[in-house]
């Protein structure tokens, strides 16, 4: 008798990378053992380092799993561009200077049905005056809205119906795509078993602290304001004039 187990659904990995060259073969390596199907879609901005031919040689290895592109501009325009390139129905994002755990695609997978929207759990390594710095929790319906995409998986469908991300954010683009997909009615799902780590400021852990996400964001409002901060390695000069939520070309 045949089986009646359904066939594991695709999920496509966006990567968005600059200067990530001391980190990216351990986050390549830690992808492409992860559960299939898979793919891996690296979008690099303007590298000043060998990202963009380190991304090449593993592509070069790897031409089954990973493509690679190149675009200036802000995150959210690179990872736009990725989505846009992608495959699959379930879009997982993580950050050039993270590594996930090794069952972390089949965590994603195996919750995928949870909800529109998963958030896992990201430890911070590296420094200690970095690695204590925690990010506070705004909360929308409900939902905390400011689950960070260096560990998040959203359906296709419900990331091309809000626009994707806003590419006139340097930074907090996620916590604008998250706040945008909550008041259009998508729950947001923690699940702790959803775990990467990365080397960084420590923006994607979590504090007891918590507060309400503002009313209004610059995608609903049709404000022109920019989050700026730590995205400064990211050229805002490229973020174009757009309609709020367009994707990019």
């Amino acid at each position: 008798m045949g089986s009646d187990a359904s066939p594991r659904p695709l999920i496509s990995v966006v990567v968005t990378v600059r200067n990530e060259a001391p980190h990216l073969p351990r986050l390549l390596d830690n992808l492409v053992v992860q559960e299939p199907p898979l793919e891996v879609v690296v979008v690099e901005s303007e590298s000043r380092d060998r990202t963009r031919a380190i991304a090449d040689e593993y592509a070069r290895r790897y031409p089954d799993l990973i493509r690679v592109f190149s675009r200036p501009g802000s995150r959210g325009i690179g990872r736009n561009i990725g989505v846009a390139e992608a495959r699959g129905d379930l879009i997982a994002f993580i950050d050039g200077d993270c590594f996930p755990d090794s069952q972390w695609l089949h965590a994603l997978r195996a919750s995928a049905g949870a909800a529109a929207v998963l958030a896992g759990r990201t430890v911070t390594v590296g420094r200690a005056q970095y690695g204590h710095l925690e990010r506070v929790e705004l909360f929308q319906s409900g939902y905390d809205v400011t689950y960070p995409s260096c560990n998040l998986l959203y359906r296709r469908a419900l990331f091309e119906r809000l626009g994707g991300f806003d590419p006139r954010f340097i930074t907090a683009e996620d916590n604008d795509l998250n706040l945008m997909a909550v008041r259009s009615g998508a729950a947001i799902r923690y699940v702790p078993t959803i775990r990467s780590a990365r080397r960084s400021s420590g923006s994607c852990t979590r504090r007891s602290g918590t507060a309400t996400a503002a009313s209004s964001s610059p995608r609903s409002t049709g404000a022109s304001g920019v989050a700026t901060g730590s995205g400064g390695s990211w050229r805002a000069s490229e973020a174009p004039s757009r309609g709020p939520g367009s994707p990019p070309p």
